[in-house]
Order: C-alpha cells, then sequence, then structure tokens
C-alpha cells in the first residue's frame, strides 16, 4: 500500500468563465432564453456559460425550444392553448411538444388531465438532472441521455456549484452504518433507517441519478445503481408515473445493507417528513455530486454536521491506511512510512465506515459534542436552512455578474 493512496486528492478548483449574452451571437435567441432561465441564482443555477448553453442546445430541439422560452421560472404555469395563442400555432402541435417534453424527456412537469395540463418549469439541478435520469433499467435510454450525462457533468465540473456552498445548509444527514453503532452509543430514533422508515407505508426505488450519469458516460463504478428510494406520498406519486418500482420495507432495507457492503453511504432528508414524503439514497464518493463537492472542489455542503465522530486510540493504530480506502470525503490522512494519522472534522459524515475497515479496533464512534438533532418538521427545517440558503444565493448573485 503506497503512501500516496492515503492521501485524500487534492480538491480542484472552480474553473467556469462567466459570459454575457454578446457572446453567443450565433445562438437563436429561445436558447439563450432558456439558458438565462436555468442561471437563476434563485434556482441555484449556473452562470451563463459556454457549458451551459451547449447542454440547452443539446436539450432542446429548434421546435421545443420556441416552446420552452415560454415555460418560466416562479411562473403559474402555461397551458398549451396559452402558448399556441402568443406563437400562432396550432394547439394540437404544442401540446404534443409539451407531452414530449414533460413525459418523454421529462425536462418539465405538468399538472392536470385530460387536455387541461399546465406546465412548470423545474431548476437544472437539483431537479431536471434528476427527472431526466430517474430510470429503473437503461433500456429507454438512448444516445441522447448518454450525451445529457456527459454535458451535465462537463458543467457540474466547472466548479459553478461551490458558489452555493459558502455557508452550509443542513439539507440532509448521513446515516451511521448499522454496524460501526455499538449497544453502548446514545443513539436517536433519527439515526436508524428502521425508524425513519416507520410513519410510512410506501416505498419505491429507482437508480441513483449519480452513479447512471457517470456510467452513461464510460465511467461506471461497478457499485449497485438501484439505491434511490422515495417514501410516502411522492413514492405512491412515482410508481404512478412508471418512474419507480414499489418496494417493501424489507427490500428497502435490504438494499441498503448491500450498498453499505460496497462501501456506500446512506443520507435522508434533514427532517423527519415533509408533504408526508422523504428520500433516501446511498452514496459513493467516486459518483456522488454531493460528496464530490467536498472530494473535488473542498467545498463545504447541503450535508448537516454528523451525530457522531470516529475516536481513535493511537496505541492500538498501526497506521495501514484501510481506514483512509473507505472514507468517503477524504477526512483521513494516513502516512504509513512515518505511522502518522491525521483527521480533519470538518469533512467527517459520521457514518462510520471507517470503525468496521480497522481491524486494529482502534476506532469508535462517539457522541459529537456540538450535535443537534434534525429538525422536527418542515418549518423548523426551513427556519434552519433557509437564511444561509439565502447568502449563498445572493454570494452566487453577485459571483455571477459579467465583470
Amino acid at each position: 500500500m503506497s503512501e500516496k493512496a492515503n492521501r485524500p486528492v487534492r480538491p480542484g478548483e472552480k474553473a467556469v468563465r462567466v459570459r454575457s449574452l454578446r457572446d453567443y451571437r450565433d445562438v437563436p435567441p429561445a436558447y439563450l432564453e432558456i439558458a438565462q432561465n436555468y442561471a437563476s441564482p434563485w434556482l441555484m443555477g449556473p452562470p451563463l456559460c459556454d457549458e451551459l448553453v451547449e447542454l440547452v442546445t443539446h436539450m432542446f430541439d429548434p421546435d421545443e425550444a420556441e416552446i420552452m422560452r415560454h415555460i418560466r421560472p416562479f411562473s403559474l404555469g402555461k397551458n398549451a392553448q396559452a402558448i399556441a395563442r402568443s406563437i400562432s400555432r396550432p394547439v394540437e402541435d404544442v401540446a404534443a411538444i409539451l407531452k414530449r417534453l414533460s413525459e418523454e424527456k421529462c425536462i418539465i412537469m405538468s399538472m392536470g388531465l385530460n387536455g387541461n395540463e399546465s406546465y412548470y418549469f423545474v431548476p437544472l439541478f437539483p431537479g431536471t438532472m434528476e427527472n431526466i435520469l430517474f430510470r429503473n433499467s437503461r433500456d429507454k435510454l438512448s444516445s441522447w441521455h448518454e450525451r445529457f450525462a456527459v454535458l451535465f457533468d462537463r458543467l457540474y465540473n466547472t466548479g459553478y456549484i461551490t458558489d452555493y456552498t459558502r455557508h452550509p445548509a443542513e439539507v440532509v444527514r448521513f446515516l451511521p452504518v448499522n454496524e460501526s453503532v455499538s449497544s453502548d452509543t446514545r443513539v436517536w430514533p433519527s439515526d436508524r433507517l428502521e425508524e425513519i422508515m416507520e410513519p410510512f407505508t410506501s416505498f419505491s426505488i429507482t437508480y441513483c441519478q449519480c452513479r447512471l450519469t457517470m456510467d452513461l458516460k464510460g465511467e461506471a463504478c461497478g457499485k449497485p445503481l438501484e439505491t434511490c428510494v422515495m417514501m410516502g406520498n411522492v413514492a405512491e406519486q412515482m410508481i404512478k408515473k412508471g418512474r419507480m418500482r414499489r418496494i417493501d420495507k424489507q427490500e428497502f432495507l435490504d438494499i441498503k445493507r448491500n450498498a453499505e457492503s460496497h462501501g456506500m453511504v446512506t443520507w435522508v432528508s434533514n427532517v423527519d417528513s415533509i408533504a408526508g414524503s422523504n428520500v433516501c439514497c446511498s452514496c459513493c464518493s467516486c459518483c456522488c455530486y454531493m460528496l464530490r463537492m467536498t472530494n473535488q472542489f473542498g467545498a463545504s455542503t447541503m450535508i448537516a454536521p454528523p451525530h457522531f465522530r470516529p475516536r481513535h486510540a493511537s496505541d492500538r493504530c498501526q497506521a495501514c491506511g484501510a481506514c483512509v480506502h473507505l472514507c468517503p470525503t477524504g477526512a483521513i490522512t494516513v502516512d504509513p512510512s512515518r505511522k502518522t494519522r491525521t483527521y480533519n472534522q470538518s469533512r467527517c459524515l459520521g457514518c462510520g465506515l471507517c470503525i468496521g475497515a480497522c481491524s486494529q479496533r482502534a476506532l469508535a464512534l462517539e457522541e459529537a459534542p456540538d450535535a443537534r438533532k434534525p429538525p422536527r418538521n418542515a418549518v423548523t427545517y426551513l427556519r434552519r436552512v433557509l437564511p444561509n440558503i439565502v447568502k449563498n444565493t445572493l454570494h452566487a448573485a453577485r459571483t455571477h455578474k459579467v465583470r
């Protein structure tokens, strides 16, 4: 085991180049309008840049772009009749394009039935990227999806997302691996997946959109794909739409335990339920866009501080580096030649994967002194996360201005 292998990768730097509309004189106006809508800082959007414009021009053909320019963020929705009147096109043609964008490409959302649908704008990420890639198999994925994955990942790799991480927001929390929590550890109900699941009767599952993106790029990590779970009302909605498949509690637990055996860590929303729902996925450090904020760019994230942290017994540690290889955020650094170990508390998820990796039993989870329980409901959740989200948005708005 080499010394280099036991050190976290040095974070890269933000490389996005903010552009102005003048830089895209050859791009049709409809595409630029759509790109500007996606670029809104209030939607966590990237600035206007080459990567965003290239992605948008791929997502829509010219007819779709002319329709999509009328679906704007923060609006009450548009129906086919209103758009058809504004562009003097047959309602049937407009309705067919809107249906393709909402049901086939899954770029926009619709509400209503039987020709009375209204269509709504969805932020690029989080939002559109996940909607496009909610899949239970690769059967219906085309070269269009493969190109989308390549272009979205290229946009993410600019590091624009770090403009929204200056002030940490506790949007999700990671759960400790069951085997890492001893019987005398003071766990909360919110630490155990079994108790988080208890209020719900409906569960659905689909592929993790992050790992599917990397798979479509030809860079699959080989870890399980089917790990993204929804609970409650939103699960029923996704099942009815045919976007996810129904599972029961036992299959839910089996899938999560299998993911942990592959070195993946489980997160849930940092609140018991929002509108009778919750979401849960299992992340790997190589693909997960949330973890890559830390690993790839060294940024703070939308992850709540952990309930537990690893306690290290230096007299037992042989500095073998096994814990380093399983740590999903590079929180641990080991120098085998000097037999030294360092720990970066700010990067630690408290997941406990390092505990199981240590054959010398030199690590154990202990309660973090600054730990605080998750918000009890949606109101307290919003009170906790919104102030820093607003600060991040204002920072991004300043950063994204053309200098």
